[in-house]
């Protein structure tokens, strides 16, 4: 038997599926590794792992070395009205050929690169040439 969540997002990807024969859809599910009974849900329904993503951080204990930046390089205050578009058509070049990437335009929530829960523009920086 399958897990109704599962069962809605399948019917979900096989409606959108059938509406247009020419695009490719898939079904993700993002997982900590960690979690066993989610794991064991997936598998359990035919799912298999085909990506993983690492988290990094450091701790600092003193202030980082000074950056010096290449002449004609600036590193200032991030500031949506000024640098948003920008961001997102970076964000499209830097990621064109990652797994399961596809361009963001204003009308697919274009800047979702600086609307993430994650980002804080409050010392977010942009560096510009």
């Amino acid at each position: 038997m399958v897990h109704p969540c599962l069962k809605n997002s399948r019917a979900r990807a096989a409606e959108i599926e059938l509406a247009a024969p020419d695009i490719r859809v898939s079904v993700q599910s993002l997982i900590n590794n960690r979690d066993e009974a989610g794991n064991n849900l997936l598998q359990n329904n035919g799912y298999s792992p085909v990506r993983y993503y690492w988290r990094m951080e450091i701790k600092l204990t003193e202030a980082p070395a000074t950056v010096y930046l290449p002449p004609g390089i600036q590193l200032r205050p991030f500031i949506r009205d000024e640098h948003a578009v920008a961001a997102w058509q970076a964000d499209n070049e830097a990621f064109h050929d990652h797994w399961g990437s596809h361009d963001r335009t204003e009308s697919t929530k274009a800047h979702a690169c600086v609307e993430k829960r994650s980002t804080s523009l409050a010392v977010s920086r942009a560096c510009l040439d």
